[in-house]
């Protein structure tokens, strides 16, 4: 990304700082725009994060998917979530050998929030 070149800072430093700017403001649809425009415009290999704020937990999954290895790549960045009502856990990988763990597909943004004792997790692709 030119940013980084111009300010010779690490292109993930660049890309954390745009995302935190206004934090204290974010949303799920805010978060999702950001995404898109950086997925659709910016040179990466990978994306996928976690960022906890006060109030929730986004995880999304955002690969480069233009190359003629998608299945390999698919593969190796991945995101796997596991929820019930009271819990959720995001991995990268399964972390064991049960069958419950739900692979995420590209280009999808998760917000977790605690409600209730119960855990609400909305899911929207971008």
């Amino acid at each position: 990304m030119e940013e980084a070149n111009d300010t010779y800072m690490a292109d993930s430093r660049v890309f954390v700082n745009r995302l935190t700017k206004d934090i204290a403001s974010l949303t799920l649809n805010s978060l999702k725009d950001f995404l898109a425009s950086a997925a659709d415009t910016w040179d990466y290999t990978s994306i996928n994060a976690l960022l906890l704020t006060k109030n929730s937990i986004f995880a999304w999954r955002c690969y480069q998917s233009n190359d003629n290895n998608r299945e390999k790549r698919d593969a190796y960045f991945s995101l796997y979530l596991r929820a019930s009502p009271g819990q959720a856990c995001i991995t990268s990988e399964p972390i064991d050998n049960e069958t419950d763990w739900e692979p995420l597909k590209n280009r999808t943004l998760l917000e977790l929030r605690q409600s209730d004792g119960r855990i609400e997790i909305e899911r929207v692709t971008f």
